[in-house]
């Protein structure tokens, strides 16, 4: 009853904010003409938690939580905002809980993403901190204390285990960071993080107490979910080398940390990869128009793309010019700095690796904790789904190949040789 005498009016604005057409401010300003000072908009935002948008009469000169309407159309209504980066003003609704683990209910993860450079230096300083403390405490048991709960569930919890939140803060965003410095720290705390998990699996005082408590009847009483934790570290530590002499463990170690050198190596020039490649908007002909317009440099007049996914897999999907995706494929294959070599590298420091271990391979090593367990039974599976799936990729591989004669034919480029040599 309150909307009555602007219904048609009400409605519209419910289309143009569901359509993204229309800011919070423009919907303000129509509800303090309708005389409104609040609207919660639920089942008109496609069932996402409701969106408070607050009219000038209320708020003179607020129109609401600068980052309601982002997070309602990027993030599917879930809380998002750290209290410590949110923007003044930011509503309940868009702020994480001050501490997660006084909202148990939310299913949210754990994460404050750190700003700067000195932030993500400090999370690691705390991840090897706790590591070597940790570490530490488990070598300090006495040998006739030894238990599952002082020399296991240490070494199988934070800050040891792999879903550490602090590691993934430290390290995640070198992946997805637009800020070079960020990236350049995030590379850095993965390498470091990454020599700190191969030196705890080299503490030859934290094994032994792993070994001590193996052989007690404790230990052979455990249940199978506990029992698989302790064969899985003392594996884990096994596989570092513990069998080695002192002189061949060095040289191990130099291989395992030539070879997160070469790894870090090579996703940094994934990561940085400046290449860009010019092309005339017909180039792009069977692209979207919006995408070839958002591409396009306005002094130039030339759609310009780079090698990430964004960009390329429109082109690859789309472009009905042949010559376009040939010139994508090559560039994509010839870019990313010296990859190739640092593959060639890290092919042969991982074979001696794996040869100084005793595996036949590096795939056996790899394989040996997975759920295959070795590389003889994946290639046979492999084998089986090929020959399963052979007749039907054929199949298909010649029906797209008809149908690009047919694509080629309308377009006047089929080759001199005729439809057999496409």
């Amino acid at each position: 009853n309150r909307f009555s005498g602007c219904k048609s009016k009400f409605a519209a604005l419910l289309r143009l904010i569901h359509r993204r057409s229309i800011s919070n401010h423009a919907a303000a300003a129509f509800l303090s003409d309708v005389n409104l000072d609040w609207i919660l908009l639920g089942p008109a935002l496609s069932g996402i938690r409701c969106l408070g948008i607050m009219s000038g009469k209320r708020f003179a000169g607020d129109f609401g939580c600068p980052c309601c309407t982002d997070r309602v159309a990027k993030r599917g209504g879930i809380r998002f905002m750290p209290r410590s980066a949110a923007p003044q003003g930011a509503c309940e609704e868009c702020l994480l809980p001050p501490k997660f683990e006084d909202a148990p209910g939310l299913d949210l993860p754990p994460f404050e993403w750190p700003r700067t450079t000195a932030e993500i230096e400090v999370l690691v300083e705390k991840v090897l901190a706790d590591a070597e403390a940790c570490c530490n405490a488990v070598a300090a048991v006495p040998d006739s204390d030894v238990s599952y709960q002082n020399v296991v569930a240490p070494l199988v919890a934070q800050p040891n285990f792999k879903t550490n939140p602090l590691v993934a803060q430290a390290k995640h965003l070198q992946h997805c960071s637009t800020d070079a410095a960020l990236r350049e720290a995030a590379t850095k705390a993965s390498t470091a993080l990454a020599a700190c998990k191969k030196k705890v699996r080299e503490r030859a005082d934290v094994y032994a107490k792993l070994k001590a408590f193996s052989e007690t009847a404790a230990a052979k009483a455990l249940p199978t979910y506990e029992a698989h934790f302790l064969s899985a570290l003392l594996l884990d530590f096994e596989r570092s080398g513990f069998s080695l002499s002192q002189e061949q463990k060095a040289e191990l170690r130099q291989l395992l940390d030539d070879d997160a050198e070469v790894c870090s190596k090579y996703k940094t020039n994934l990561g940085e990869d400046k290449t860009q490649l010019t092309f005339s908007p017909s180039e792009l002909e069977g692209c979207e128009p919006e995408f070839i317009k958002d591409k396009t440099n306005a002094e130039s007049g030339k759609v310009v793309l780079t090698l990430k996914y964004p960009d390329i897999l429109p082109v690859m999907q789309n472009c009905a010019v042949a010559s376009t995706r040939r010139a994508v494929t090559i560039a994509r294959d010839s870019a990313y700095g010296n990859n190739l070599d640092l593959v060639a590298q890290g092919i042969q420091l991982r074979k001696k690796a794996a040869a100084m271990l005793g595996y036949p391979s590096w795939a056996h090593y790899v394989t040996e904790t997975r759920m295959s367990g070795s590389p003889d039974k994946i290639t046979p599976f492999l084998q089986s789904i090929r020959d399963k799936a052979l007749p039907g990729a054929t199949a298909d591989k010649e029906r797209l190949r008809l149908l690009k004669v047919a694509h080629l034919k309308e377009r006047g480029e089929l080759p001199d040789g005729g439809a057999d040599e496409v």
